[in-house]
């Protein structure tokens, strides 16, 4: 079998998932030779085909440099100016929280209230 039609044969097969992060830059989980790897890459369009295709720019990254990567994205995000963003965020639903509860704490006491006014 032709190589280009092994490959499309294994595309169909493995239906590849991917997040699409714009300007045809994709993530994707692919396995080879036993090993999955994390993949980051430009897709560039076949003008013939208007299909999609994998460029030579881009990063695979091993299990080990994954792990690397996630359990230094804190980091990472402080240095993007958006630890600052998440912690507002955070702040803001634990405030719209607090005030669920006051607002279902002054609920019951009037339901309480009117109870007693009621006997």
């Amino acid at each position: 079998m032709p190589l280009s039609k092994k490959r499309k044969a294994d595309a169909a097969e493995n239906k590849e998932k991917f997040i699409e992060l714009g300007l045809n830059k994709r993530v994707s989980v692919s396995e080879w030779r036993g090993k999955l790897l994390v993949n980051l890459r430009e897709f560039y369009e076949n003008k013939s085909t208007g299909e999609l295709l994998p460029g030579k720019k881009g990063i695979t990254l091993n299990a080990e440099q994954w792990k690397i990567l996630r359990e230094n994205m804190d980091e990472i995000d402080e240095w993007m100016g958006m630890k600052k963003e998440k912690e507002t965020e955070g702040e803001e639903s634990e405030i719209k929280e607090a005030e669920g509860n006051e607002r279902e704490e002054d609920e019951e006491a009037k339901d309480g209230e009117e109870e007693e006014n009621d006997e």
